[in-house]
């Protein structure tokens, strides 16, 4: 997944496109409660309910890479859309989904022990970076030493860039969501502050991301989610 930072992050790129066009999207309660849904699909840490949370398809599991299926979300809480945690929640699965279907596959491929393209977890023994065909253990891959690692040093830089919150009002009223408990977010926050101890500077040692591509990246999905939304028979902020 994206860490919390990119979630938080592609909500602020988000937030100030709904602005342009609703300016109700500036008031801070409205934020605070976008924000809010951002972080509810990561609130809950074991891989079951994970899977619920961020409506992965089960005939996709065991694949290496695993991504929302957003019919799955849409067919259970579209009538949810009008109420803005669970249209920022709606919007963390959006990212993720295009983040691992269309992001990802860009800078990594993953192969078996013969350099073969596979999808099953089980499978996989390389992950090759694209930018600089250097092959990397999947377990190395997708640890603090690659793949985490990047997230943990573009963290506080990401902070700084787009002043993201890191002190959120959880208390709101679950609008109906099953798979998370609001109240779980406090934890995420903690964790938050606990991320930013990391120098700005450490965005220079990436080893899997180039910052401002990923940043345009989920630009470019941030402008589709608003104009998807905004053409749409959903009644925002009314």
């Amino acid at each position: 997944m994206p860490g919390y930072i990119l979630h938080l992050t592609a909500a602020r790129m988000a937030l100030d496109l709904l602005q342009k066009t609703n300016a109700g999207f500036g008031s801070p309660v409205i934020q605070n409660e976008f924000f809010v849904g951002n972080l509810l699909p990561d609130t809950v840490k074991n891989n079951i309910e994970k899977n619920k949370s961020h409506f992965r398809n089960p005939k996709f599991r065991g694949n290496m890479v695993e991504y929302p299926d957003l019919d799955m979300f849409l067919d259970k809480y579209r009538y949810l859309l009008g109420n803005i945690s669970c249209l920022g929640y709606y919007f963390h699965l959006y990212i993720d989904r295009r983040f691992f279907k269309n992001y990802l596959p860009q800078i990594v491929v993953f192969t078996d022990e013969n350099g073969q393209e596979k999808e099953k977890r089980e499978e996989i023994v390389w992950a090759e970076l694209k930018g600089t065909g250097q092959k990397v253990s999947i377990q190395d891959f997708f640890s603090e030493k690659y793949y985490y690692g990047d997230y943990t040093k573009m963290n506080t830089y990401l902070a700084k860039r787009y002043h993201l919150p890191m002190d959120l009002d959880i208390c709101m009223e679950n609008p109906g969501i099953e798979e998370v408990h609001y109240m779980e977010t406090a934890e995420t926050l903690r964790e938050l502050q606990g991320y930013l101890k990391i120098p700005a500077k450490e965005i220079e040692e990436l080893k899997v991301f180039h910052v401002e591509e990923l940043l345009e990246f989920l630009r470019k999905e941030a402008e589709k989610f608003v104009n998807k939304i905004s053409s749409s028979c959903i009644n925002l902020l009314e």
